[in-house]
C-alpha cells in the first residue's frame, strides 16, 4: 500500500508501469526454478552420497524459490489492488491540470 501511495503523490505511475518490474522479476525466479529442475534431471538416480546430497540441495532450492514466486505473486497482486485504489485520484488531478492548466490550480492553493 506505501508504495502504490507514494507512486500516486509523485504521479509516477505510469513510469513505474513502464518499468516492468514485476515482469522482470517473475521471469528471473521463473528461470531459476527452471534451472534447478533441469540441474534435477541430469542428476537423475544418486549413484554416490555427494550426488545423493546434490539431490536433496536441488530439491531444497526449487521448493525455496516457489515459496519466493509465491510470496512475490502476494506483493505484486497487493501492489495492484492498492494502485488501483489511488488510481481515480491521480485521474483527476491530471485531468484537472489539463483542462485548468497547472498556473490555475497553483493559484487555488
Amino acid at each position: 500500500m506505501g508504495i502504490a501511495f507514494f507512486l500516486s503523490v509523485l504521479r509516477q505511475n505510469r513510469a513505474f508501469g513502464s518499468l516492468h518490474w514485476f515482469e522482470s522479476v517473475e521471469s528471473k525466479f521463473l528461470a531459476e526454478r527452471t534451472e534447478a529442475a533441469e540441474q534435477l534431471k541430469k542428476i537423475g538416480q544418486p549413484k554416490s552420497r555427494v550426488e545423493a546430497q546434490d539431490i536433496q540441495t536441488l530439491q531444497f532450492r526449487g521448493r525455496r524459490l516457489q515459496a519466493q514466486i509465491d510470496e512475490f505473486r502476494a506483493l505484486q497482486f497487493s501492489t495492484y489492488a492498492a494502485r488501483i485504489f489511488f488510481k481515480s485520484s491521480d485521474e483527476y488531478d491530471e485531468r484537472a491540470l489539463a483542462a485548468h492548466g497547472e498556473e490555475s490550480l497553483l493559484s487555488l492553493a
